[in-house]
């Protein structure tokens, strides 16, 4: 994976989780646990391991955990260093086509 691919996947991720954070404050507090805890979850039960991460501009960590072969992802919010919360999931997670990718073509 190119560094440019990788750095639009982690915009992506963290755009979603601002919105799904804002979302997920609003309207219900999303189970939370320990990161050891919630990292043990995922990789035990589907497989995922922490793949892609992030700070948001108010200083919460956002952590992309996936399973590249199955492509079941979770996507977590750590709003202090000792917790780890959820707040969505799901599967069919795929590297972007390249016009996403490199929507200015193949010299940049």
């Amino acid at each position: 994976m190119t560094n440019y691919l990788r750095a639009v996947l982690i915009v992506a991720a963290v755009t979603i989780a601002a919105v799904l954070l804002t979302f997920a404050h609003a309207n219900a507090s999303p189970v939370c646990m320990s990161w050891k805890t919630g990292s043990d979850q995922a990789r035990k039960n589907y497989g995922e391991i922490a793949s892609y991460v992030a700070t948001t501009t108010g200083g919460a960590v956002i952590i992309v955990t996936v399973n590249l072969k199955t492509g079941t992802w979770t996507l977590w919010a750590m709003p202090t260093p000792d917790q780890a919360c959820p707040i969505s999931f799901g599967d069919g997670w795929e590297a972007a086509p390249d016009s996403v990718a490199n929507p200015l073509g193949p010299s940049y």
